[in-house]
């Protein structure tokens, strides 16, 4: 998304070989600050050559590179992944901070784990169906009473078993 939307910035701005270092700049957006870094060499390039083009291009970059990963980036993860983008953008913050890199990397999926364990642990499917209570019990003598001292919580009746 990032390339598609630099190449065309670029060609706009007529800055020269604009598809290669759009689509350059979007090929190692896909690894973790690639982007920056190929924003930070396309611009360095192209002010050796022209620096008011070299500066409206790191403009137009910075812009562009801004609303991707902040606006558009995490609504997409957190659509695919069942994140608040919120949360994807915190998870990928404290990841940068805790992890650095291999954080940033691993940030997502870590909080997906943890939505998915809060939710097993608050839903009420997650309680046991059965306890134990003091009507039903097991004679030592064989002799069983009809209830096992199990009872399912939900309809009140005894347990099989």
């Amino acid at each position: 998304m990032m390339g598609s939307a630099l190449t065309l910035s670029f060609l706009f701005l007529r800055v020269p070989f604009g598809l290669l270092f759009g689509l350059t700049i979007g090929t190692m957006a896909l690894v973790p600050f690639g982007g920056s870094v190929g924003i930070a060499l396309v611009t360095l390039l192209v002010a050796l050559r022209d620096i008011g083009l070299g500066v409206e291009v790191l403009i137009c970059a910075l812009i562009v590179q801004q609303i991707v990963e902040n606006l558009i980036a995490p609504r997409i993860i957190g659509s695919v992944t069942g994140l608040n983008p919120v949360w994807v953008f915190l998870a990928i913050l404290t990841g940068a901070r805790v992890g650095g890199l291999l954080g940033v990397v691993i940030a997502v999926p870590t909080a997906v784990v943890i939505k998915s364990a809060l939710v097993a642990l608050r839903s009420p499917e997650a309680a046991p169906a059965l306890i134990l209570t003091h009507e039903g019990y097991a004679s030592p003598h064989g002799e069983d009473k009809p209830e096992n001292g199990l009872k399912d919580v939900r309809s009140g009746q005894p347990a099989e078993g």
